[in-house]
């Protein structure tokens, strides 16, 4: 599992031209986050239960934060999960591919493949 993500750190690691910058690695998968969270969901039998907008995703997660995290609960929802699901974290990955070759390789079905492996063992 990994392949793409372990491949560009290799890469990044191990070529001369890469000391001192930074790059970022983004599969070119069109997947939306949508997509991704019912096919994750459908690995263990479970459906996303709709959406709600952002604002009001980010106002609940700050409100989850202040009453959970002092009596030592994980919040069910959080600003930062707010903020990676409603927001376009779209990075470019253009320096990776021209400076260190990356390119992705392992396709999205053959990841989704390996996390439901993983699923099937950790989690069901």
């Amino acid at each position: 599992m990994g392949g793409n993500l372990v491949d560009g750190i290799i890469r990044a690691g191990t070529q001369e031209i890469a000391k001192g910058k930074t790059y970022f690695l983004r599969d070119d998968w069109q997947v939306t986050w949508g997509k991704y969270i019912s096919d994750l969901g459908a690995m263990i039998g479970k459906k996303p239960r709709g959406n709600i907008p952002f604002g009001l995703a980010w106002a609940t997660g700050y409100a989850m934060e202040k009453i959970f995290t002092p009596l030592k609960i994980r919040p069910p929802l959080t600003r930062i999960a707010a903020g990676v699901m409603g927001r376009n974290n779209d990075v470019d990955a253009s320096l990776a591919r021209k400076e260190l070759g990356w390119e992705t390789k392992v396709s999205y079905e053959q990841a989704m493949e390996e996390i439901e492996k993983w699923v099937k063992i950790y989690i069901a």
